[in-house]
């Protein structure tokens, strides 16, 4: 797996007794560095696309020069780019609440036509319940309606923790019901077009820059991700906006043990 990715995920999976072993790979990156990348005969390696704007063909490359090894990608920030569309891996999964309006649910499926493990029978809330509550209140919220910001939030940070500690279960049936319909188009066009907006507004401002400017043709860039020239200067920034009622992320935050680049970043 690459050493820059969500240490929630990784945390999971260690819990769940998958042993891992991590290559060098940086969304500032066009590639990944190959040469620190050496699985053996039955390992699994984990592509990801980062924010939705690599292309493929660096992995599609690498694909073809090791078809005995196991393959699995991460299109969580942009599943329907034209990488995932035409991926040559064995399998790919993307985590849809990244991307669709819902508190669960996930979708796998093997590019190649590899055989996949049934679907779970039993559907379980596994705070999927209070991650939508959470959803609700703050849909409430900034409609201007009288919620406490900290009540959404507990709900939010509980259910997250809930469904990190949980087993594997079917989608629920409110998330469900959303994902079936299908990815609205309209969402990717607005996401495409608000990035585009927020690139040309920060161009030249001297204490920030975007991580990345451009995307291959076919992919939607998962939003917009800031560089900032330290630590405080991003929090003074992030302050401001929650001031504004605007709620912007930290991506990925790293975990003592990673690697001096990956907590730069």
């Amino acid at each position: 797996m690459p050493d820059y990715f969500c240490p929630e995920v990784v945390a999971a999976w260690r819990h769940h007794g998958i042993r891992l072993q991590r290559y060098l790979d940086d969304p500032r990156w066009p590639e990944p560095d190959w040469s620190s990348l050496e699985p053996e005969a039955g390992d699994a390696v984990l592509a990801v696309n980062y924010f939705g704007v690599r292309g493929d063909g660096g992995w599609a490359r690498w694909r073809r020069s090791h078809p005995e090894l196991l393959l699995v990608e991460d299109h969580s920030h942009d599943p329907h780019s034209r990488w995932a569309r035409r991926s040559i891996a064995d399998y790919a999964f993307a985590s849809l609440r990244k991307t669709f309006a819902v508190s669960d649910g996930a979708i796998l499926w093997s590019p190649r036509g590899a055989q996949l493990p049934g679907a779970p029978s039993e559907s379980r809330a596994n705070g999927s319940d209070l991650k939508l509550a959470a959803m609700v209140l703050k849909h409430e919220y900034l409609a201007g309606g009288e919620v406490d910001r900290e009540a959404y939030r507990a709900l939010q940070i509980r259910g997250e923790r809930d469904l990190l500690a949980s087993s594997p279960s079917a989608i629920t049936p409110w998330s469900s019901h959303i994902v079936e319909r299908g990815l609205p188009t309209i969402w990717r066009d607005h996401r495409r077009r608000n990035v585009r907006a927020l690139i040309r507004l920060v161009a030249g401002a001297v204490t920030i820059r975007p991580l990345f400017t451009s995307w291959p043709r076919g992919h939607c860039p998962f939003n917009l991700v800031l560089l900032f020239a330290s630590e405080p200067s991003r929090d003074a920034c992030r302050a401001h906006l929650i001031e504004q009622r605007i709620y912007p992320p930290v991506h990925w935050a790293q975990p003592p043990d990673a690697s001096q680049r990956a907590r730069d970043l």
